[in-house]
């Protein structure tokens, strides 16, 4: 039996359609998410390189503190990226292949699937997302 995942490519138009035409049930249990809590304990850890994959104008309207803002639309040329350019644009390390708990979120969830799948494609294997996104941050932080 051939246990190896694969994965499916996304056309732009799929994922900002809510991932149109694709079960979405189906392909988020591929990718396994961080709930708001487990993230909580991630940063009051200094354990998680958070990347924010909204726009840069969503990100300074508001963010999660120390989450790297590198939108969706240039994540996977910024993955591909040389290390030390990678930290020069960034001002963070490039997370390597193997990191345990590099976690992606945008407002609600679905750019964040995209992110965590293009993760995956190139390579990084235990990425993951916050599926609540900022949205839910936001709202639970209030409280």
């Amino acid at each position: 039996m051939d246990s190896e995942v694969r994965f499916l490519p996304l056309r732009r138009e799929t994922a900002d359609s809510n991932l149109a035409h694709c079960d979405v049930k189906w392909f988020q249990s591929l990718f396994p998410e961080v709930t708001y809590s487990q993230l909580k304990v991630l940063l009051s850890e200094h354990d998680v390189q958070l990347f924010d994959v909204r726009t840069s104008e969503e990100y300074q309207a508001g963010h999660i503190e120390d989450a790297v803002n590198i939108p969706v639309n240039i994540l996977e040329e910024s993955l591909k990226m040389h290390p030390d350019q990678f930290e020069e644009k960034f001002d963070v390390r490039l997370p390597g292949r193997d990191d345990q708990n590099i976690v992606f979120y945008c407002k609600s969830g679905n750019r964040s699937l995209t992110a965590v799948n293009t993760a995956r494609q190139l390579g990084f294997s235990r990425a993951r997302h916050y599926k609540g996104g900022y949205s839910e941050w936001s709202r639970l932080e209030e409280k």
